[in-house]
């Protein structure tokens, strides 16, 4: 089964990063392209599938015993299900007992295929702990609620007990409680127990070999909760609120030993209100406390998440041994791929955030080192008017500064000047071929309405091999001079370029020199006021870029003194500041540049190289490119 398992993992991977595509035996059918959320569907309703064969009865009364008495199922009925196959509990109830008994969940109905309560009674006795251990093959709860205030509280308590008052929590939860309207576990495997007691062992290192052994301790197929809602109510002594949350379906997918295949979420909301303390000119930090806080509502949602190809399996063995791992160890762990599909935030009853499209991808490491790393956004807006203006609702301003601008009036002024809001698509990766050690970093966004830039940088970097004597024999023990030497003798620049082209960008700065310039004008002479900058308030954008154009090339003859020859950087610079259009700096050096190449000669002292040697060995350009013809 295990090379089936990995199989599906890796398929399950693809899925999710590429979306799913299938085509028929005829090489010139169509495509079929599913969407996100479409894949969540079908993912979700692979997971409800039952099993065919019929389950064998589940020992309810073994059950109870290996709780030892430290908690009860208790049930009204019991038996087989000729629907499903499966053995079926109703009416069921998790009690925890003691002095203060509680209810830890209910369920309308448990539903146990093939769950071996006897070979799980083994392992705990300590029996059998060097063979592997099917649990169960599913595992069905309906109907599930649960009152999780009384663990909430408790755990405050643990904290207030070890923390000192100042640093103990005081929230307490009045209620908080879940229900789910369907859980599924599915193919669960213990592995051999291989986790052994070191005396004398240090506490924190004990606790990571632990943990670490857990979770290699099992495998689990299917874990899936669909309609989902969370409700919290709680306080402290200042404020009172609540958080909901809301999942259509969450699904974890593939978790053998610390790796998962996929988790995936669709349809998830979350809302609820935070604290936000007194603020104000004048208010200390005791003022602030006694203040009651100022609840703020916020609500968030996502259409679709989705997390593939995490990879902890191999670090989590290093874990158990209590050891770092040495650099020879490669191929170590992976973080995968993070995809979010359809979010928005809101903040105080305004939209705050919106995306479309988020991809972040670390999937690539070489030992500790990451190989790629990427990130990539489409439809992204930052509502920053709303926001301003949810703030100012909130009536948290204080009298307002004399010559400053009230909340309401920055949110006018973000309007008029195109700043209301900021939205655009943007892209970054940066890669390292650990056998070669060729590095680039490559950047782009474009920025609706106000610009777009593009950045790209090559570098030589050494290679995983080169690095690997400088962490010793034991692959641990980094030699600081002899990595400092490695870094010095491998690296090398090769090329790169940055160029920024505008789409109303230098408008829109402009338009918001006018309007502080009004606002200094209103000043006149009073203090705080500006009057060169009041000279503005009557300009317009075309003359404020102008008027800046004219300054950088009467200032930038101290440049040009420094390095001969760069009148046409600054010339270049204040064109685009007038014209727009693109400005561009590129770097294109006639042979790569090395540490030895940016070093003086022999005999030169503490000499520097030249700054036009260096704009000779980087092979330094910069241009103007008109609007005409940068569109």
């Amino acid at each position: 089964m295990a090379w089936f398992k990995s199989a599906r993992a890796a398929a399950l991977s693809v899925l999710l990063a590429a979306g799913c595509t299938t085509s028929s035996v005829q090489e010139t059918a169509p495509a079929i392209v599913l969407t996100p959320a479409q894949i969540a569907d079908q993912l979700v309703a692979n997971a409800l599938t039952r099993p065919a064969a019929t389950s064998a009865a589940f020992d309810i009364e073994g059950a109870n015993s290996l709780l030892g008495g430290i908690a009860r199922i208790t049930y009204e009925t019991a038996g087989a299900d000729a629907e499903s196959g499966a053995y079926r509990l109703t009416g069921v109830q998790v009690e925890i007992l003691g002095e203060k008994p509680s209810t830890l969940f209910t369920a309308e109905e448990a539903l146990f295929w093939n769950a071996d309560i006897a070979g799980l009674a083994a392992r705990l006795n300590g029996e059998n702990l060097d063979q592997t251990l099917a649990l169960f093959d599913r595992i069905e709860l309906g109907g599930v609620k649960a009152d999780l205030s009384g663990y909430l509280n408790a755990v405050d308590d643990v904290l207030t007990a070890a923390l000192d008052e100042a640093a103990a929590p005081d929230t307490v939860y009045e209620s908080s409680s879940m229900e789910v309207g369907r859980v599924v576990l599915e193919g669960m495997t213990l592995h051999p127990w291989t986790f052994e007691e070191r005396e004398g062992e240090n506490e924190g290192v004990a606790a990571i070999r632990l943990v670490s052994a857990i979770a290699r301790g099992f495998s689990l197929d299917t874990f899936l909760y669909i309609d989902t809602r969370t409700n919290e109510v709680m306080h402290s002594a200042d404020f009172s609120t609540t958080v909901s949350s809301v999942y259509d379906s969450s699904l974890f997918q593939g978790y053998d030993r610390g790796d998962i295949a996929a988790m995936v979420t669709k349809g998830m909301t979350l809302s609820g209100a935070i604290p936000l303390p007194a603020i104000g000119e004048g208010l200390t930090e005791t003022d602030a406390i006694a203040e009651p806080a100022t609840l703020i509502e916020f609500a968030g949602t996502t259409d679709f998440a989705a997390w593939n190809g995490l990879r902890l399996s191999k670090l989590l063995e290093w874990g158990e041994r209590g050891e770092l791992p040495p650099i020879t160890e490669k191929d170590l762990w992976s973080f995968g791929t993070y995809i979010i599909d359809g979010m928005a935030i809101d903040f105080a009853g305004k939209p705050m955030f919106n995306i479309g499209h988020l991809e972040m991808s670390a999937d690539q490491f070489a030992w500790f080192l990451p190989e790629r790393i990427t990130f990539r956004h489409e439809d992204a807006s930052l509502l920053l008017a709303d926001f301003v203006t949810a703030m100012d609702g909130l009536g948290l301003e204080q009298d307002p500064l004399a010559n400053e601008p009230s909340i309401a009036e920055i949110a006018a002024i973000l309007e008029r000047t195109g700043f209301a809001t900021i939205s655009g698509d943007g892209a970054f990766s940066l890669t390292w071929d650990s056998d070669t050690g060729e590095t680039l970093l490559v950047s782009d966004s474009i920025t609706d309405n106000l610009y777009s830039d593009d950045t790209r940088i090559a570098l030589t970097l050494p290679s995983y091999s080169a690095l690997v004597p400088g962490f010793g024999i034991d692959g641990r023990s980094p030699d600081t001079d002899l990595l400092g030497h490695i870094f010095e003798t491998g690296f090398a620049f090769n090329g790169g370029h940055y160029s920024l082209t505008d789409s109303g960008l230098l408008n829109a700065i402009s338009a918001l020199v006018i309007e502080f310039a009004k606002l200094s004008g209103e000043a006149g002479g009073e203090e705080g006021g500006d009057d060169m900058l009041a000279g503005f308030a009557d300009s317009t954008p075309d003359a404020v870029r102008s008027f800046a154009s004219m300054m950088l090339l009467f200032t930038g003859s101290a440049v040009t003194q420094e390095i001969p020859g760069a009148e046409g950087w600054v010339e270049s610079l204040a064109a685009f500041i007038a014209e727009g259009g693109t400005f561009r700096i590129a770097m294109a050096p006639p042979a790569p540049v090395t540490a030895a190449s940016l070093t003086p000669p022999e005999g030169a002292g503490m000499q520097e190289v030249p700054p036009m040697d260096l704009v000779g060995l980087f092979g330094m350009t910069v241009e103007h490119v008109p609007p005409e013809k940068a569109n």
